[in-house]
């Protein structure tokens, strides 16, 4: 694809700059109104297939469906409009898959915050009647405001036809559940639970519970084999191990999952301080809930038995722990401002090598002293979907 003379007006966004591509099209930033924007344009070979935009379409309304802590907001798209495009809310920060392979794996606080985001990710996907159904490590983008589930291009809505043939496995291997595999079976959500545990373990150890090497091999081992969880702390691994049951029944659904998880960071009575009212984001995307959590438009509930908490306080308790216990954010790139100039047309250079001096390691539902962002400094980071991450070189928090 021929890459768009910029700046040039999308609809009501203005694009200022390339940020990524892959085989869907390019990713640009932009901004709507001042608000900072990235933009996947789709490549004009695909837009001119039906099928495709069909596809395309249904991406975009599920991703609208879904209103999330950690999920990305959809700002505005056109399946019909050429090229068709969709704006998402712009995401600095780099993949998870990305900062294991420079920082190693994520361990501490931050590694069960991020656990706590990816199940209420989840929980609002399934929620809304949705399915991920491609949950992993580079389709998770880590920011200030939290780890970002991503990329809904392979996802599915309970109440629409699945447009992928039947017979082919959809997802990843080392994160596709025994269920996906066979490719007949519908898949719900358990599949994107299985894909949690997987995700959480690699996040842990930097590697998935299920081995490396030829394709097969891995897959056989999804099918029959126990995961290895060796190096994944104690008080998560039997949580992990629930998830990676064979059985699709035999594994948590997302609103349990959430709870215990929020009982093992916040302890035995997090839900009364969780009863408080949310902060910050968190209130802002609890206002654009009903009073259970769910979305306001009536988007069917689906997948999940009744969790001891309502869905709000779920959500508020969420909003505290990512507030609190994310130290990894003193490492990760300043959140986008609305800027009036372009930022630079690459994608963003790393701050200088360097020792960074460690936070310090929080208390319980202590907060941590994040990094301020420089006055009047553009957006750094890429966008879902774009080109290499700056989260820099820095050594990542431990303990």
């Amino acid at each position: 694809m021929q890459d768009i003379a910029l700046p040039v007006r999308l609809g009501p966004t203005t694009l200022t700059a390339r940020i990524g591509g892959g085989g869907m099209g390019v990713v640009y930033y932009g901004l709507l109104g001042q608000t900072p924007v990235a933009v996947k344009v789709i490549r004009g070979e695909l837009a001119d297939a039906p099928e495709f935009r069909a596809r395309f379409r249904r991406e975009i309304e599920l991703m609208r469906r879904v209103r999330g802590l950690c999920t990305a907001r959809v700002y505005a798209a056109d399946p019909d409009w050429y090229p068709p495009y969709l704006a998402t809310e712009y995401l600095a920060g780099p993949t998870l898959a990305d900062w294991i392979l420079r920082n190693g794996p994520v361990t501490g606080p931050s590694l069960r915050t991020l656990a706590v985001g990816l199940a209420e990710a989840l929980l609002a996907m399934h929620r809304a009647g949705v399915v991920h159904r491609d949950l992993k490590p580079g389709n998770v983008l880590l920011t200030q405001a939290g780890p970002k589930v991503v990329d809904f291009g392979i996802a599915h809505a309970t109440d629409v036809t699945v447009l992928t043939r039947v017979g082919t496995p959809v997802g990843t291997p080392g994160y596709m559940s025994p269920e996906q595999l066979n490719g007949i079976d519908v898949v719900g959500t358990p599949a994107d639970v299985f894909a949690w545990g997987c995700s959480v373990a690699y996040a842990a150890t930097g590697r998935t519970p299920f081995g490396a090497g030829p394709t097969d091999a891995v897959l056989f081992r999804v099918r029959h084999d126990p995961p290895n969880l060796a190096g994944i702390p104690d008080d998560l691994a039997g949580l992990v191990d629930e998830t990676l049951r064979k059985d699709p029944a035999a594994r948590p659904d997302a609103a349990t999952l959430l709870s215990r998880l929020l009982r093992l960071v916040g302890g035995p009575d997090w839900a009364v301080e969780a009863g408080g009212a949310a902060t910050g984001d968190g209130a802002r995307a609890l206002a654009a809930q009903g009073s259970s959590g769910s979305p306001v438009d009536g988007s069917a509930r689906v997948g999940a038995s009744p969790a001891p908490e309502a869905d709000g306080v779920l959500a508020r308790g969420v909003a505290l722990v990512l507030e609190r216990q994310w130290p990894i954010r003193a490492y990760l790139p300043p959140p986008p401002t609305a800027v009036a100039a372009a930022p630079p047309a690459g994608p963003p250079a790393p701050p200088a090598p360097g020792p960074m001096a460690a936070p310090p390691a929080p208390g319980p539902m202590a907060a941590p002293a994040a990094r301020p962002a420089p006055a009047g400094a553009p957006p750094a980071g890429p966008a879902p979907g774009a080109g290499p991450p700056g989260a820099g070189p820095g050594a990542p928090p431990r303990g």
